[in-house]
């Protein structure tokens, strides 16, 4: 009998971009997608674009930047320090964003898509508690953060 993997929607994840006020001091807020262009945006190693949605559709950006990573902590820490945008989860930020550390930029043509968080279970059927209780526990803790 092959049993088959299943998805459960967790919560949402909403998303966005961010910046240090000296960064935004220096270079100015972009305002659309294309004026990304300008900026130094902090992506993951080989990122070579970013995903908004417009008008119910993905929308690509190309982005470039002098600085990537292969961690998203790594990434927040460098927007933190000023060197570009990035384009991280609200719940990553919301700290940040409470005490000035990083704004939010609205651009005026596209927004940034939500990436609900998913838990991926084996099978349906004989779901431990404690995974139950877990995936549970982590919604509630997003959503209040």
């Amino acid at each position: 009998m092959v049993t088959q993997a299943i998805a459960i929607d967790v919560t949402d994840n909403p998303r966005g971009l961010y910046a240090a006020p000296e960064y935004l001091a220096q270079v100015g807020m972009p305002e659309t997608m294309a004026d990304l262009r300008a900026h130094q945006c902090l992506a993951t190693v080989g990122t070579t674009h970013w995903a908004f949605e417009r008008r119910n559709r993905v929308v690509r950006q190309a982005i470039g930047g002098r600085f990537t990573a292969d961690s998203i902590e790594a990434l927040h820490q460098a927007s933190l320090e000023g060197l570009g945008i990035v384009m991280l989860s609200q719940w990553n930020v919301l700290a940040d964003l409470r005490a000035g550390r990083l704004i939010g930029i609205s651009l005026t043509d596209a927004l940034v898509p939500d990436q609900g968080i998913w838990g991926v279970l084996p099978t349906s059927r004989l779901v431990p508690a404690r995974v139950r209780l877990f995936l549970d526990a982590l919604a509630d803790y997003l959503r209040l953060a």
